[in-house]
């Protein structure tokens, strides 16, 4: 089933622009004393579509901020030693038995077993196990992926986990990734692509099919790009390769407007694919890359590619020297017997906690954020509609500006008004406005600075009320101060878990 999600962006769009349209149609005749005027008729429509246009916007925005979450900017592959084979992972019993079916096919036409890997950080709701192999001549390396769902996970995620799938990778000219599965290809498949890449899918296809699907395909990829597969692949080879799509993926989607993510996710969905290729010219163009370069390269920096269940890091260049070493990091899987590894127990329970907490503060900045959108627009209608004459407005958008308005309302109704003050004033009126829109993007981002300035301008603001005795507007600031105050604080908060 389709997701159709440029219609639901602007159903909800017109669903909160109709809403608002109903009920501040019906204030402003209200206020204007049932009185049709174009001023109590033009602002309830100003508003129903700067409301209606903000909803679709925030939409488009949490759309391409999920598609960015979903892009590990630490990714690393942890080895699971035997002690895996007999515990839990997560609170999760693997499937060992039908992974070792698929293994003794393997092994018996030639492949070498590199061992069984999982994610980290490990993931909240699901646990993922990956049996690698790879082939003699080190060009093809080939996963064996089980997914199971822990406890905390919804049951209907559940119901559809489990089962082996199988994902093929080589590699040419170091630069180009030819990928061969049995996995149903989505649009976040397509969306987070490497530039170079090569990808097929075959459903329900059997190992020893998709083995010679995937030659045929990187002898496609060859004729089409002049490159030839690289021997010397390995695990944290491959590792390194993923963080390189990840950020290509994240470069070009940050390039990307929400709703053209969007468009795509519906034009995948109206015609799923189960292939794609880079075009023959740019990878022709591509120059050949030794594996050497990746291994000294920018991904090799920070936490190390490949892990074990000790805290050590694993190095699949030369056994002999540390080469890969780099931030040390490791996981308990027996739920608290005792292991190699529990003297660093504790650091992996806080850098899983830390995940968890950052996630939540996020959220947390970004409602608090959403409040300088709500008053930048709400002040953008009340400056419209002191223009058009009415004296209606919202109590929770900025008072200054309908002073400054109401000024040079004051100015023009003179004999000789003078314009370039008063477009002075009009230009300051706007330009607070797009102030606080500012700081609303820039909040989210987060930004501590940004809620500090928003924040203070907005409680100079509060005192207009303050001295006008309007206590309901100087109520509605309060909330609103508390809301910025939440967002300092989160703010403050996640910069600290972030570098910690």
């Amino acid at each position: 089933m389709a997701l159709n999600l440029r219609k639901a962006l602007v159903r909800n769009g017109l669903i909160a622009g109709g809403v608002c349209l109903v009920l501040s149609g019906a204030l402003a005749t209200f206020a204007g004393g049932m009185q049709v005027t174009p001023a109590n008729l033009a602002w309830p429509l100003l508003l129903a579509l700067g409301i209606g246009g903000f909803t679709a916007w925030q939409g488009t925005n949490k759309i391409k901020q999920g598609v960015l979450r979903s892009l590990p900017e630490d990714f690393s592959y942890l080895q699971l030693s035997q002690d895996a084979r007999e515990s839990r992972i997560s609170g999760v019993k693997i499937d060992w038995e039908t992974i070792d079916d698929f293994a003794i096919q393997l092994e018996m036409r030639g492949y070498i077993r590199l061992g069984e890997f999982t994610t980290w950080p490990l993931p909240k709701h699901f646990v993922g196990v990956a049996a690698c192999f790879i082939d003699r001549s080190a060009t093809t390396l080939v996963e064996m992926q089980t997914i199971h769902m822990n406890d905390s996970a919804p049951s209907a995620a559940r119901a559809h986990a489990g089962g082996v799938h199988l994902s093929i990778m080589s590699v040419l000219g170091g630069n180009i990734s030819v990928n061969t599965t049995d996995h149903k290809l989505m649009a976040t498949n397509y969306l987070i692509r490497g530039d170079y890449t090569a990808v097929a899918s075959f459903p329900g296809v059997g190992l020893l099919q998709l083995l010679e699907k995937h030659a045929r395909l990187v002898t496609h990829v060859r004729a089409r790009s002049g490159k030839k597969p690289m021997a010397g692949l390995n695990m944290n080879r491959y590792v390194l390769l993923q963080r390189e799509r990840f950020e290509q993926a994240r470069k070009r989607i940050t390039r990307m407007s929400g709703y053209e993510i969007a468009r795509r996710v519906d034009a995948f969905e109206a015609a799923p694919r189960t292939n794609w290729l880079t075009s023959s010219s740019r990878l022709s163009a591509l120059v050949d890359r030794p594996f050497e370069e990746l291994d000294t390269g920018k991904y090799t920096t920070g936490q190390a590619p490949i892990l074990n269940a000790e805290g050590a890091a694993v190095s699949a260049f030369d056994p002999a020297t540390p080469a890969a070493a780099a931030a040390v990091v490791s996981v308990v899987f027996n739920n608290g017997g005792a292991t190699p590894a529990t003297a660093m127990m504790s650091a992996d329970a806080e850098a899983v906690e830390a995940n968890e907490r950052s996630s939540v503060l996020m959220t947390q900045i970004g409602s608090s954020a959403n409040w300088f959108y709500w008053v930048a627009a709400l002040s953008l209608v009340n400056t419209v509609v002191a223009i058009l004459g009415s004296k209606w407005s919202f109590i929770i958008g900025l008072g200054l500006p309908q002073l400054l308005i109401s000024e040079a309302t004051r100015m023009r109704l003179a004999a000789d008004p003078p314009a370039l003050l008063i477009a002075t004033l009009w230009g300051v009126s706007f330009a607070m406005t797009a102030f606080f829109a500012a700081c609303g993007w820039f909040a989210g981002r987060p930004s501590i600075v940004a809620f500090i300035a928003g924040a203070a301008l907005f409680a100079l603001d509060s005192i207009i009320f303050l001295i006008a005795g309007d206590w309901i507007g100087v109520a509605f600031h309060a909330v609103v101060l508390y809301m910025f105050w939440k967002g300092i604080t989160a703010t403050r908060e996640y910069k600290e878990v972030v570098t910690r």
